[in-house]
């Protein structure tokens, strides 16, 4: 199973950072940084210092039962703003250049370090794996796919995908039916969205991946708010 780097708008509250340590069950080999604003104001860099100390506290619980988390610690000196993206950008890149699937936690943390992450996803979406947060309204963890340039640059992925959401459950071959072209298309079509993790397929069945179901709102209109010429 290939290792995950969970990048955590850590703030200053522990609590964030060890939530996303259970829900996402991570283990021996995952990677676990903390982003966390830089700051020499007293009463904030003591906040920043505990919540820090407390993390690895528990990490150092959970390497007596087994689990080695690799803990790494990224501030971010947010008065530059130009070196608060390099800063972030490359270590995102290392990450993923490392083969690891990366996460980024936007639960809590700095408004700043929230805005950087989320606009690193959209202008690199090849760097980032997945989106977790929190919701504030019902506490429940939600995971949002990044979706990868090749699926917007590509309108036969869009439409594959679409169909998908739209139906629940589909065969290959009503789809090849609906868009009118060849199977051997579909099949890399589907294959490739498999790859990305969007999909599973049983019995030549193929279906959303449960975790993104609730998303299905964004890829019914993948088609429809995508400018590119249709390509068939």
């Amino acid at each position: 199973m290939t290792k995950r780097a969970v990048f955590i708008n850590t703030g200053f509250d522990p609590t964030i950072a060890l939530d996303a340590v259970a829900a996402l069950s991570l283990s021996t080999g995952d990677l676990l940084i903390l982003v966390y604003p830089m700051t020499t104001y007293g009463h904030s860099k003591i906040r920043s210092e505990n919540t820090i100390t407390q993390i690895k506290a528990h990490l150092d619980l959970l390497k007596t039962r087994g689990r080695n988390i690799i803990l790494k610690e990224l501030g971010i000196g947010l008065t530059d703003l130009k070196t608060s993206i390099a800063t972030l950008l490359d270590s995102i890149a290392e990450a993923k250049n490392a083969g690891l699937r990366v996460y980024l936690d936007l639960t809590g943390g700095v408004r700043a370090i929230t805005v950087l992450m989320t606009l690193i996803a959209a202008w690199f979406p090849h760097l980032v794996d997945e989106i977790t947060l929190v919701s504030e309204v019902n506490q429940m963890r939600i995971s949002l796919p990044v979706i990868p340039s090749a699926i917007l640059n590509d309108w036969t992925l869009c439409a594959v995908l679409e169909i998908v959401a739209l139906r629940g459950n589909v065969k290959r071959k009503d789809i090849c039916r609906d868009l009118g072209i060849s199977e051997s298309s579909i099949s890399r079509a589907v294959t490739k969205l498999k790859n990305m993790g969007l999909l599973d397929e049983e019995l030549r069945t193929l279906s959303l991946k449960d975790k993104f179901k609730d998303l299905e709102p964004f890829f019914t209109r993948l088609v429809k708010y995508t400018n590119f010429q249709k390509m068939k």
